[in-house]
């Protein structure tokens, strides 16, 4: 799980500010997934993993806390925090019990409801949890509290709204020790990263949209406010500094609110020599952007979350990453004038398994078996409707498996490289892979961009579409065969089933390329030579981090 910085910032908050007025308080933050076991456990509702109920009715027995707190985020687990509130009532029955977050603040009337909560913190939680604990602390009525929900004498009271904090400079730097930080940084993200150990930073908060599917407007409101670009830096060199984090990825629902604060804190980075790399995983919406890239032509929309256990593990980002970064991407497009073409690069992954003798034409049937896949499928289904609704110059493309220099460390051929390298059994799912370089993925493009005329028609299935084909299929056991023998590097593996192993696995994919080689394509690189080429790069001694 990632760091919960909402309670960080509260809790960083509250202890900050029971030291300004000497309010003796003991604050702890719990991650019960985080700190339990990461092994799922079947349930009545289907399965969880982290701490179970006796371990964490063990917990607040033995800390006896006078208000207990719980996030309430996502609607999905509604359920699990009532229970969880019922699990911490019944073992200290005095304690006052606070939910908040994103769904407690749409629904807090009915969550103000249920006999185990006693009070709810909506919107921004800082200010009004402080106010909040310490009211309680003294003895005084909850009612003068803005922010909250309630119940007294049998009824459900709604406090005024607290006004959002504006200045965010004045919030104190969410202060990680609070939690058992330096387990949160050894584990994997669910986005892409250059750098590892990776720190999460919030620069911002609020957002100036109101789309229908997201709960920000609700939560921090409609005006973006941001942090200044000094404020920013501090809190960047206090995780580089006290826990040695070599990446920042930015969480901002708007990261680009302010363009010029951004450009200011990279200077004062550069200056700083921080030697860091930052990242922005939920993305930077283009109407922010517009200015600044000018004129435009033509729009490749090359990036996807692409790795398919990364997408069983947490298929929700993958449909932030592939589905609403397309849509966002189109609308983009909308704006601009005089666009000539927009290719949105897909997979063969979209049509499922290829039967043996069966190389799927452009338009065949969507078969997704993964939530990597579906992705996919459901953004070329956007890009349709947009070319149709819009009149948007829309191509697609499927293709198979792209090799190349500097491919990420999750990708086939690098993992192989590693294992060679370390002498260990290379586990390898039985099945065959059509193979293509990424030089000859960049040729293709250029060839549709400007050789081809047609594009996306909603009468004719396969207009406006190409299948960019690797040039010979081969297995996957011989493909890591070959990878070791042109590094020199002794080869152990074993053959396993992908049914049993990996769910979403499908055994052979395939795509018939007759369409672009119609239309006069040819490729200049061929396979052998192209994975020689990649390989020695690899192994190269000054190329070794990119495995």
């Amino acid at each position: 799980p990632a760091e919960p910085l909402g309670l960080l910032y509260i809790a960083s908050y509250l202890s900050e500010r029971a030291q300004q007025h000497e309010m003796p308080m003991q604050i702890k933050i719990l991650d019960a997934q985080l700190e339990g076991p990461s092994n799922c456990i079947p349930t009545a509702r289907g399965f969880r993993n982290g701490m179970t109920d006796e371990q964490i009715k063990e917990y607040v027995a033995a800390f006896k806390p006078d208000v207990v707190g719980i996030s309430m985020n996502y609607t999905f687990g509604v359920q699990d925090t009532l229970d969880l509130a019922e699990t911490i009532k019944e073992t200290i029955p005095q304690t006052a019990l606070v939910v908040g977050g994103a769904h407690a603040t749409l629904d807090h009337h009915k969550v103000a409801e249920h006999p185990a909560v006693d009070i709810v913190v909506r919107g921004e939680g800082e200010v009004t949890f402080q106010e909040l604990c310490r009211a309680l602390y003294d003895g005084n009525d909850i009612g003068d509290v803005a922010g909250i929900t309630y119940r007294s004498n049998g009824s459900v009271k709604t406090n005024p709204n607290r006004i959002p904090i504006s200045d965010l400079d004045t919030l104190p730097i969410p202060d990680r020790s609070f939690l058992p930080y330096e387990t949160y940084l050894s584990k994997p993200q669910y986005f892409y990263t250059m750098q590892s150990p990776v720190g999460t930073v919030f620069t911002s908060r609020g957002c100036p949209f109101r789309c229908v599917f997201c709960s920000t407007q609700k939560t921090w409101g409609n005006n973006w406010r941001g942090r200044s670009a000094k404020n920013i830096l501090k809190e960047v060199e206090y995780l580089q500094k006290n826990y040695g984090v070599k990446e920042i990825a930015f969480q901002d629902d708007q990261f680009l609110g302010d363009r010029q604060r951004i450009i200011d804190f990279c200077k004062l980075a550069v200056e700083k020599q921080l030697g860091m790399t930052f990242i922005v995983p939920p993305g930077n919406s283009p109407t922010f952007t517009k200015d600044e890239i000018g004129p435009v032509d033509y729009i490749w929309h090359l990036a996807a979350g692409s790795h398919v256990d990364r997408s069983i593990q947490n298929p929700m980002a993958f449909c932030m990453d592939n589905v609403v970064g397309t849509v966002n991407l189109l609308e983009y497009a909308r704006t601009v004038t005089g666009l000539q073409k927009f290719i949105y690069f897909s997979t063969d992954e979209v049509f499922g398994p290829a039967p043996e003798g069966v190389n799927f034409k452009e338009g065949s049937r969507h078969n997704p078996g993964n939530p990597y896949a579906a992705g996919k499928a459901a953004a070329e289904d956007w890009c349709v409707a947009y070319a149709n609704t819009y009149k948007l110059p829309i191509v697609i493309t499927n293709t198979m498996n792209v090799i190349g220099e500097r491919q990420h460390p999750e990708k086939f051929i690098p993992i192989v490289l590693r294992r060679c390298f370390d002498d260990q059994i290379m586990t390898i799912h039985d099945g065959s892979r059509f193979w293509i370089h990424a030089r000859n993925i960049c040729d293709a493009l250029v060839f549709i961009t400007e050789k081809t005329g047609e594009t996306l028609d909603i009468k004719d299935e396969q207009k406006g579409r190409f299948n960019i084909v690797g040039e010979k299929e081969i297995s996957n056991r011989d493909l890591a065969r070959e990878v070791a023998q042109i590094a020199g590097l002794p080869f152990k593996y074993s053959i396993v089933d992908p049914s049993t192993s990996r769910p979403g696995h499908d055994a052979r994919y395939a795509l018939d390329g007759a369409k672009l080689k119609q239309a006069g394509f040819e490729y200049r690189h061929n396979l052998e030579d192209s994975l020689k080429k990649m390989v020695k790069w690899m192994i190269m001694e000054k190329n070794l981090k990119w495995l």
